[in-house]
C-alpha cells in the first residue's frame, strides 16, 4: 500500500511540474501580485511598477550593496 501511495505522489508531482513547464513554454506566467513587492497588475495583465513600493525595493537593494 505504501509503495502505491508513494508512486501516486511521485506521479502527481511530475504532472504538476510538467504543467508549470508547459505554461512557461506557452508564455503563460502567473504572478502572485498580492505578495509581489514593487509591482502591480496593469490593465493589460502585465507588470506595472508600484511607485510607493519601489522606494522600499530600492532601499533593500542599496542596503544589500552596502
Amino acid at each position: 500500500m505504501s509503495s502505491l501511495a508513494q508512486e501516486e505522489s511521485r506521479s502527481i508531482s511530475e504532472n504538476c511540474t510538467w504543467g508549470q513547464r508547459k505554461r512557461f513554454a506557452d508564455g503563460k506566467v502567473t504572478v502572485p501580485f498580492k505578495r509581489f513587492l514593487g509591482y502591480d497588475c496593469g490593465l493589460d495583465g502585465n507588470l506595472v511598477v508600484n511607485p510607493e513600493q519601489a522606494v522600499t525595493i530600492k532601499r533593500i537593494y542599496s542596503m544589500f550593496l552596502q
